[in-house]
């Protein structure tokens, strides 16, 4: 044993010297390349700030274009001489920085002034006259350019070094000890989110990613200005620059008025089958009105390709949310939640590249810096355990109700009529109009006004189909509404998208139980939300949508309760790991009778698709005739 722990502590003495030591060479390589040019150049600026300057004669001035591929880089020289306490000297530096670039015009700015005629004057070194240069200025778009290698090397290389030294990982899954108690952040019930690194993060990718597009506010204005308007598009990377150091700035803001917010679980771990619960401290002053969401998820967590394409995804298995209910606190007011969750979701896992977690998001839009943080939390099948937390029915209502900006209720004699309207995807509507209108535009529109740009048939042919999707993705959600009338002898399904109807009646008989699923989900920087849908599974017609865009577990719960209990089928049970609720096996799966449905909607989609996809030829030569006309 003795000996086992000694070979485990050099082997982590030694991955941590090899770790530093490939840190130290980046950080060390960004410190060449930056001191190299740049510390000369500054030390040559400050001994020149005492040079007097002469009046002098030009002799000969003369501009280099140097060629290579699609750049070309420039170079003035110039020769001179002038006098200098009765003594004749001569001269050639021109300026501090020697060498040809194409940063900006100082080169051909120079070059023009030397040939304008005008009277020359140069700097000279009192205590060694036969030293001179005409401009002493220092060129602070190369300085930034040097910038870019001390920051990205440099600080890729400091922060390797850092984690060398200072990181700790959690041990490894150790034999005979749970989860829950050999992992660091989880051990003493006080989880920590990742508020604070990511912060630091935040403001390190928004420094790297500014150094790294800076340059292009000195380069686009000279290109455009050589008719080249396509390099326009170059501004782009410092105004993705200055969002980031926007939302670094609103991290920081969050973390100096929350600090750290630890979260305690009760019961402790979170309990599979039975209760997830707990509570947050906030150093914050009790106010009822504060609405605190919390969302609870299981996700599927993976990592695909390989390379430069490798990639990590998430994807929701169950997700819950309500309000958590506020109470007066030591530090200022408590958060306190309690969910109910299925028994057979997986339990959480150690991260890798295909792994299981349970993350817990609080978020409120507070007077001043928001409240947002992530925490991982650990839910494990412990037994029937249940929280101490039982907030009142009031306190933990879903954080937004089903209706009635998502499904409209009502009721009439033994039926229920459930109307999903217009635009209750509204905002994923609009980004799928948008990006296919970006991608329609570039592949149709965009090489037929630019003469610059001129891609390949075949990259216009599959922007045009992406475009075209992603147009027809969009109308749909935006135009369509659904319309489900619940009653003792069967559904009657409505929908309509752009008002014409498809109309779907659905005997009692046929319908063997509502599943539940998710249907859609959407990330962004807030996380990833799911949206579910219900569907009657019938014998003859397959599984037919009768709701979407129900925003949580218990929204649609609810709903689907509801319809069970008018159509007098067995309460629907909550969705199972494998994506649907459980329910009688005999039909699970579609009969014959249920495939000419399938296809009729497969027909529908293709004849959608087609008729955006002429539109957009057509609208593509009409706006050509416009813009042509103007």
């Amino acid at each position: 044993m003795g000996n086992s722990k000694r070979s485990t502590a050099r082997h982590s003495i030694g991955s941590r010297l090899g770790t530093l030591l490939f840190g130290f060479a980046f950080f060390a390589a960004g410190v060449g390349f930056f001191s190299v040019p740049a510390v000369p150049a500054f030390y040559d600026a400050l001994r020149m700030s005492s040079w007097v300057s002469v009046d002098a004669q030009l002799e000969m001035a003369d501009l280099e274009r140097n060629r290579d591929g699609d750049s070309t880089t420039y170079r003035v020289r110039a020769r001179y001489h002038y006098v200098f306490r009765g003594h004749r000297f001569g001269g050639e530096r021109v300026g501090i920085h020697g060498g040809s670039d194409n940063l900006g015009s100082w080169h051909e700015d120079t070059y023009r002034r030397l040939r304008s005629g005008q009277a020359m004057s140069v700097w000279v070194n009192p205590d060694e006259p036969s030293e001179a240069i005409y401009d002493r200025s220092l060129r602070w778009g190369l300085i930034g350019l040097y910038s870019i290698f001390l920051i990205v090397f440099g600080g890729v290389g400091a922060g390797i070094m850092w984690l060398a030294i200072f990181y700790e990982r959690d041990p490894v899954v150790v034999d005979g000890i749970p989860l829950w108690q050999s992992r660091k952040a989880w051990r003493d019930n006080r989880i920590g989110s990742a508020a604070k690194l990511t912060m630091w993060v935040v403001w390190g990718f928004a420094i790297i990613w500014n150094a790294i597009s800076a340059p292009t506010l000195f380069i686009v204005p000279t290109e455009v200005a050589k008719g080249n308007h396509l390099a326009l598009v170059g501004l782009l990377f410092p105004l993705v620059g200055a969002f980031i150091v926007w939302y670094a700035i609103k991290q920081t803001l969050q973390w100096r008025r929350f600090g750290a917010t630890p979260l305690a679980l009760d019961p402790f771990p979170g309990s599979l089958g039975g209760d997830v619960g707990g509570h947050i401290d906030l150093r914050l002053p009790m106010n009822p009105a504060h609405v605190f969401e919390i969302v609870l998820s299981c996700n599927h967590v993976y990592t695909s390709g390989s390379g430069k394409n490798r990639s990590t995804k998430r994807k929701v298995l169950w997700q819950d949310r309500q309000r958590a209910r506020l109470e007066p606190a030591v530090r200022g007011t408590r958060l306190s939640f309690s969910f109910q969750v299925p028994a057979d979701l997986p339990e959480s896992d150690v991260p890798s590249s295909d792994y299981k977690e349970w993350l817990l998001e609080v978020r409120a839009a507070l007077p001043g810096a928001d409240y947002d943080r992530s925490f991982e939390i650990p839910v494990f099948a412990t037994g029937a355990q249940r929280s101490r937390v039982r907030a009142p029915r009031q306190d933990t209502k879903p954080a937004e109700q089903p209706w009635p900006q998502i499904v409209r209720v009502r009721e009439h004699g033994a039926g229920l009529d459930l109307h999903y309207p217009l635009g209750r995807n509204l905002s994923a509507a609009a980004v799928l109009v948008l990006v296919g209108s970006i991608f329609a535009a570039v592949g149709l529109l965009v090489p037929e006004l630019v003469e610059e740009f001129d891609p390949p048939l075949a990259i216009r042919i599959v922007l045009g189909l992406l475009g075209t999707l992603a147009l027809a993705s969009g109308f749909y959600l935006g135009a369509n509404s659904l319309t489900v009338t619940v009653a003792r002898d069967g559904l009657v399904v409505t929908r309509r998208v752009f008002g014409y109807p498809f109309i779907r009646r659905i005997p009692r008989e046929e319908i063997a139980r509502i599943d539940q699923d998710i249907g859609m989900q959407s990330s962004d920087s807030r996380g990833t939300r799911a949206w579910y849908r219900l569907r009657a599974v019938t014998d003859s017609y397959g599984r037919v949508t009768v709701g979407d865009s129900l925003p949580s577990a218990s929204a649609a719960q609810t709903v689907a309760a509801r319809m069970a209990s008018v159509l007098r089928l067995p309460a629907p049970e909550p969705l199972t790991h494998s994506g649907a609720s459980r329910g009688p096996a005999a039909a699970s799966e579609p009969t014959a009778a249920a495939r000419p449905a399938r296809r009729t909607r497969s027909v529908r989609w293709v004849v959608v698709v087609i008729g955006i996809g002429i539109f957009l030829w057509q609208a593509k030569d009409f706006l050509l005739v416009f813009l042509a006309s103007r």
